[in-house]
């Protein structure tokens, strides 16, 4: 269900990847990755805090502090090009 989330989210169709990464995370709850993109999915429908929430559970379950700044960097730039500042 994770590729069909991506494939959702680069259609644009942030409810339906929400939906198929629940269930992904329901059977394979330590996937960072999983965490991540519903991060994106939530901050691409309006909802900062919920993405923020999500962000902080996939840095959480990240391997290294290099996957954790990758995280950080790609939703630091998502939040820009939204106009938005993570930190607020």
């Amino acid at each position: 269900r994770y590729f069909l989330a991506q494939n959702a989210v680069i259609d644009g169709d942030y409810n339906a990847a929400k939906k198929h990464l629940k269930f992904a995370i329901s059977k394979r709850e330590n996937e960072d990755r999983f965490y991540f993109l519903m991060s994106m999915s939530y901050l691409m429908s309006g909802d900062k805090e919920a993405a923020n929430t999500w962000m902080a559970k996939a840095e959480e379950l990240a391997g290294d502090d290099d996957d954790r700044q990758r995280y950080q960097k790609k939703m630091d730039r998502m939040f820009m090009n939204q106009g938005l500042n993570r930190q607020q």
